[in-house]
Order: C-alpha cells, then sequence, then structure tokens
C-alpha cells in the first residue's frame, strides 16, 4: 500500500485485552530487516534451542541497571544537596526498587533498604561523587548472577566495572544540568523519569491510494531515562543508554534517523503530558579503548514533525507484513542481504534454505518458543 500522507498521530494507553502482546521497536526493527526472520522470530516467539549464554543482552541488561540506578541516586544527591526530604525519598525508593530486582525479586522492601542505608555508610569514607556512585554500580554487579565468559574476553566484570567509570565522570556533570524528570517533587510516589515501560495504542489516520484509513498499533516498550533541560526552560529530553563494542562516526550516525528515537520522543510526550522533541543518545563502549577511539560519546538527535510522518509511515508498513504473513510465517519475504548481518550468519538459514513443507515441519517439531517482553522485568 501506498502511503501519500499521514494525516494524524494520536497516543491512548491500551485498553485490549492483557494476554495481547504489542509491538516494540525490537520486534518492528526485526521484520523491517528480514520479514522472515522478524514474524518468526518475534510474532510466533520461535527460535532454535540455543545452549550458549547471549553475553550482549546480559552485559546490556545489567548495565542498564547501573545506568538506572546512577539515575535514581543523582535524585538522592540532589535532594542531600538541597536539604530536600522528598527528593532524598524519591531517590531511595527507586534504588531500593532496582535491588529488589537484581537481588531477588521476592526480597521485602526493608531488606534493601538495609542495604541502601550500609552503601550510604560506606559514602562516608570515599571523597569523590564518583566513588559513591560506584559503590551501588559495584553492589548491583556482584550481586546480579553476572559472571565472566571464558569465550567472550570482552564483555568482563573488569571490562564492565571500567567502562562505567568512563560512563559516570561523563553522566554526573551532564545530570547537573539535565535532572531526572520528577512530576512533582513534593511527593514521594510521584512519577519519576526512570526505566519507564510504556503500554499504549497508536492512532494513525493516513491517506493511501486516495482513501483515508485509520490503524491503531499496540505500542509498547520501555524508556531508559526522561530528563530535563534547566538552560532551556525545563524542556524534556529523553535520554537512551547504549552498549557498544566501537563508538565511532557510523555508530554516531544510526541514530539521526533512528525510528526508535522518536517512537520513544511520542512515548515520552504520553507519559509526561509535556511536548518532548529533544532526546540524547549516550554510548558506552565494552571494553573501554585503550589508545586510540572513545569510551563515552553521547549525542543530541532532536525530532520535528516530519520525523514522526516517517515513523507513522515506517510502522505501518511493518504491521502491514505482520497481518500478512502472521498466519503463514512459511511464506513471508526473505531479504536476503540481512543473512549474515552482525559478521555472522542467522541461525535461521537452514530454515529459509528448506522447501515450505520443510519449513513447516521444522517450525513445529524442532524449533522452541521463546518470547521476550520489555514490560516484564527479569
Amino acid at each position: 500500500m501506498r502511503i501519500d500522507e499521514i494525516k494524524e498521530i494520536s497516543i491512548d494507553n491500551y485498553d485490549g485485552p492483557e494476554n495481547e502482546r504489542g509491538v516494540d521497536f525490537s520486534i518492528m526493527n526485526g521484520i523491517s530487516t528480514c520479514p522472515f526472520y522478524g514474524i518468526i522470530r518475534y510474532i510466533h516467539n520461535k527460535t532454535f534451542s540455543v545452549v550458549e549464554r547471549n553475553l550482549a543482552l546480559e552485559c546490556g541488561d545489567l548495565c542498564h541497571k547501573c545506568f538506572a540506578c546512577y539515575r535514581a541516586l543523582s535524585i538522592y544527591f540532589r535532594g542531600v544537596n538541597e536539604n530536600k526530604q522528598t527528593l532524598k525519598d524519591i531517590g531511595a525508593n527507586n534504588v531500593i526498587k532496582i535491588f529488589q530486582e537484581v537481588v531477588n525479586n521476592e526480597l521485602d522492601f526493608e531488606y534493601c533498604k538495609e542495604i541502601f542505608t550500609q552503601l550510604l555508610k560506606q559514602c562516608e569514607e570515599v571523597d569523590t561523587m564518583l566513588s559513591k556512585y560506584t559503590l551501588f554500580s559495584d553492589f548491583i554487579i556482584d550481586n546480579s548472577g553476572y559472571y565472566d565468559d571464558p569465550e567472550d574476553k570482552k564483555r568482563t566484570i573488569a571490562n564492565i566495572k571500567d567502562s562505567l567509570l568512563h560512563y559516570l565522570s561523563n553522566f554526573l556533570s551532564l545530570v547537573e544540568d539535565e535532572p531526572v524528570w520528577i512530576e512533582d517533587e513534593n511527593d514521594i510516589n510521584s512519577k519519576v523519569g526512570i526505566e519507564i515501560p510504556f503500554n499504549l495504542n497508536v492512532k494513525i489516520k493516513f491517506i493511501a491510494n486516495d482513501e483515508e484509513f485509520t490503524k491503531v498499533i499496540h505500542f509498547i516498550g520501555k524508556l531508559d531515562g526522561v530528563h530535563v533541560r534547566i538552560k532551556d526552560n525545563n524542556s524534556l529530553i529523553i535520554h537512551e543508554n547504549k552498549t557498544a563494542s566501537r563508538l565511532d562516526d557510523s555508530w554516531l550516525g544510526q541514530w539521526y534517523k533512528s525510528h526508535q528515537i522518536t517512537g520513544y520522543c511520542l512515548a515520552g510526550y504520553y507519559f509526561t503530558k509535556q511536548e518532548c522533541l529533544q532526546a540524547r543518545v549516550l554510548g558506552m563502549q565494552i571494553p573501554a579503548p585503550k589508545t586510540s577511539g572513545y569510551a563515552f560519546r553521547m549525542e543530541r538527535v532532536d525530532r520535528e514533525q516530519f520525523n514522526f510522518n516517517d515513523w507513522a509511515r515506517w510502522v505501518l508498513t511493518v504491521n502491514e507484513f505482520i497481518e500478512d504473513y502472521k498466519d503463514c510465517p512459511e511464506k513471508a519475504v526473505m531479504n536476503t542481504h540481512a543473512c549474515c548481518r552482525y559478521y555472522k550468519q542467522c541461525s535461521f538459514v537452514p530454515l529459509c534454505c528448506s522447501n515450505v513443507e520443510e519449513r513447516k515441519r521444522i517450525l513445529e517439531e524442532e524449533m522452541i518458543t521463546d518470547e521476550w517482553n520489555p514490560l516484564e522485568s527479569d
């Protein structure tokens, strides 16, 4: 379908069946890259049994817990500096929630509160803010269950901690000018711009083939951070954290038009009920380079209305693929330029190289179900 014009984009909270999973950026990006792979992997949740650990996913998840902790700590220490108890409580409660996720979801709040209190006492023994924050991220890493893999010399605990030092040395100065968004600083139960899951209906009105249509997309995901720019009348800015093996110009260039950032600006608008057109990508390299290169890199990647229209066209096109092939994934379009993306052969190549009937058999008999949902915590 040729989409001639996007007439309107509106957002509301999702109110459909609880068991209906929406689509997030990863799902849509996977389907856009290769519909055959994406629909089988993300719509049918099928994959081949894999015994190796997914170190990239594990490492990224661990680092994001540390990033979230740093944001919560910035609120706490801001409360200390401003002598404002509600800010201290908001920050402390969010750190404690992260501890509950890391250590054990079943542990009660008071147990993790005691851990927080003990770490605060240790903070009195160190001089710099970088050292204080590091005490908390070290606790997260050391109690996360993450361990070094002899087959991966890059994503080691030592390298992660070293990279976080580079990240922190930049984040601490940034967060002074762009503190975490808090809806009401006088309410300890206020909404806060840290690890925000969203579950939305995005209604898109558009013109295609000279007719007007309306499509509702169930859009889900999680925002890393929502901040405010003090020097720009407290305007909103999305912070998106990324870990990478290198932070060169090609890494940087992918974010200027990224549909992920555009969709997150929409979600940020709905969450805060404020205009959200600014975004910043914060990249951390693991391991940090020893000589040339960047250990940390950040870039502003703001959005305008035409970006949202382009995002809507992409979303509509991807969801048309889903509707066309969700009931016959074995016949979905194959984009063979993606067979060796990331310099590694796709695990679905044997499936792709089989005939249609054999693909059906493999899907039913040889593949396992493995579903991931960004709205669910570990």
